[in-house]
């Protein structure tokens, strides 16, 4: 009789942020130190490392009432029912144990990074000394004697929970109901499908039934853009724009791991994309060009920090993506959110202006002021045209048409930008296209540093694997709204 499936719970209500399990887990799996430094954050080091399993982040934000508030959540491997890492590693280093956990043969590892690019929560970290990729794998020497992870077992508030996975669901359920509110379960599994075809058949279903509820308004134009029933799942229906973008990438991921890194990148978090609005808010008034829109995370703050944001989604704003359903799901989320009441010539409108296909390949022109964007491309894909599929040099030729035809951009770019006569042309591109242009380095979860090209801070100690690009306009924009910035 096999055992039940194996699982954690981690109730952030009770987090303290003591970071206990995060010292834990370093004792118990004999993990060095690194020295670090201070970035202005309490979460330390930046992310995940090689020899940091489990990470402590710390989040800022502010509540409705405009008070300062900290939410804290245990960042390490989710230990996937159906995961991308154990189906792309060819050498089988990652394996299924027999509770059903994530388990890792570091012996077999050939360092390829297979793991390190499927895997849709950024956890498989590869140290380049060993040639080797290490995780959580959640403390398997303890569990399969009956014997709670370290994690757990030093957490002093309980917010750490394990056990099989039908009673840790009944609990969790449990704890949401007490709690009230905005408490919810957010589960992917319910949308999981062997295949990607089936997996967005019931993203669109899903999503659907969720847009309904939300607009009950505008539901039969809503329903009969997706193409679908509804389904009558509403695990989306309380989510943010950046947790829709995170369920969509982790359903790619775990149906087919493989087209996910050549068709998109679909997920920008939340904080993330408000930086990139607020730097937006120095740009004068105009139209908008999202070029690889996915579900539409970066544009729906963009939108959202307008002090007309239905107008300016039905007049002002672009989309384009690879994938059909991701832009399908853009156009009906941004209409969800923003048209007026009753206002069925929103997403007519924006529909109209939008376009399928790969941007760097596209045939047809796409005018935009302006260019707001997180390009997709993954170096396993070729593009017509483009004799490289690496993918730095994909985001060169990107950037260099998006400076082609828009006076400026945010963008999420490669660190590798700030310095190497590789990219050199590309910098004096940029920079002759604008009229300011500012990289920021892109810390998930806690600062963002920025400064000007050929200052003393591009040093190769500030690189970052992904960073902020910013090519500034001179006028400033008064129909955006600046976060700190007066109404």
């Amino acid at each position: 009789m096999s055992k039940p499936e194996l699982v954690k719970l981690i109730d952030t209500t009770l987090c303290t942020a003591c970071r206990g399990c995060q010292v834990a887990c370093k004792q118990w799996n004999e993990l060095p130190g690194l020295k670090t430094k201070q970035l202005g954050t309490y979460q330390n080091p930046p992310d995940l490392q090689w020899n940091t399993w489990t990470l402590i982040r710390f989040q800022e934000y502010e509540d409705k009432n405009k008070n300062f508030q900290w939410i804290f959540r245990k960042d390490g491997c989710m230990h996937c029912t159906d995961a991308a890492c154990v189906k792309v590693c060819p050498s089988g280093s990652l394996y299924y144990t027999p509770l059903k956990t994530v388990g890792i043969h570091r012996d077999k590892c050939i360092g390829c990074k297979e793991c390190v690019s499927a895997c849709p929560f950024h956890i498989p970290k590869y140290d380049a000394k060993t040639d080797k990729v290490y995780k959580c794998d959640l403390c398997y020497s303890r569990i399969r004697e009956s014997h709670a992870p370290a994690c757990v077992k030093s957490c002093p508030t309980g917010a750490l929970t394990i056990g099989d996975k039908e009673t840790m669901m009944k609990k969790a359920y449990a704890r949401a109901k007490e709690l009230g509110g905005d408490a919810n379960v957010r589960a992917v599994q319910a949308l999981q499908a062997p295949s990607r075809a089936v997996a967005q058949l019931n993203w669109k279903r899903a999503l659907a039934g969720a847009l309904s509820i939300r607009r009950p308004d505008l539901a039969d134009q809503l329903v009969t853009h997706l193409g679908v029933e509804p389904a009558e799942e509403t695990a989306l229906v309380d989510m943010s724009v950046g947790e829709l973008g995170l369920v969509y990438e982790a359903l790619l991921a775990l149906s087919d791991p493989k087209a996910r890194r050549s068709s998109g990148q679909y997920f920008t978090p939340d904080d993330v994309a408000q930086f990139m609005v607020a730097q937006a808010g120095h740009f004068p008034a105009g139209t908008w060009l999202d070029p690889c829109c996915g579900i539409g995370n970066l544009s729906w703050h963009l939108a959202a920090a307008q002090k007309h944001p239905d107008e300016f989604v039905e007049k002002q704003l672009s989309l384009v993506d690879m994938d059909e359903v991701a832009l399908a799901s853009a156009e009906a989320i941004l209409t969800a959110s923003f048209a007026g009441q009753r206002d069925t010539t929103v997403l007519s409108a924006l529909k109209g202006r939008s376009r399928t296909g790969d941007f760097l390949s596209l045939k047809f022109d796409i005018g935009a002021d302006f260019v707001i964007m997180n390009p997709p491309y993954g170096r396993t894909v070729r593009r017509d045209g483009f004799a490289t599929s690496k993918t730095r040099e994909l985001y060169a030729y990107f950037l260099e048409k998006v400076a082609s035809i828009a006076p400026g951009f945010v963008a999420i770019t490669p660190a590798s930008f700030l310095g190497g006569l590789q990219y050199a042309p590309l910098r004096e591109v940029l920079s002759n296209k604008s009229g300011r242009l500012f990289v920021f380095d892109n810390v998930p979860d806690t600062i963002f540093r920025g400064y000007k090209y050929g200052s003393a801070n591009t040093s190769s100690t500030n690189f970052v694997r992904a960073c902020i690009t910013v090519a500034e306009p001179q006028a400033t924009n008064p129909n955006l709204i600046v976060p700190g910035g007066d109404d």
